[in-house]
């Protein structure tokens, strides 16, 4: 990317937690993701619930690349499946 792009992610959120959680878990796990946001060391914004290809995941992006230590934070998270980024 080049210098001054914004880096888009999204985090497939773990199915089993809509099931425990019932109708708050979507509302539960953004805010456990937003309180982790802001430990990480790339600046997060624009945070969102979206669905992609039908599974929900929590968007949002950075001014810089997630580092180790940034991946490692987000995948203690209860609610993590997976992370990808957006290209």
């Amino acid at each position: 990317m080049t210098e001054g792009s914004m880096y888009s992610y999204a985090m497939m959120i773990h199915p089993g937690n809509s099931r425990a959680f019932r109708g708050e878990a979507l509302a539960l796990q953004l805010c456990e993701f937003e309180f982790a946001a802001a430990r990480l060391s790339c600046g997060c914004f624009a945070i969102k619930i979206d669905m992609l290809a039908g599974i929900p995941s929590i968007c949002f992006e950075t001014q810089s690349p997630l580092s180790d230590a940034d991946a490692g934070i987000l995948a203690r998270l209860s609610s993590a499946f997976a992370l990808f980024e957006h290209r």
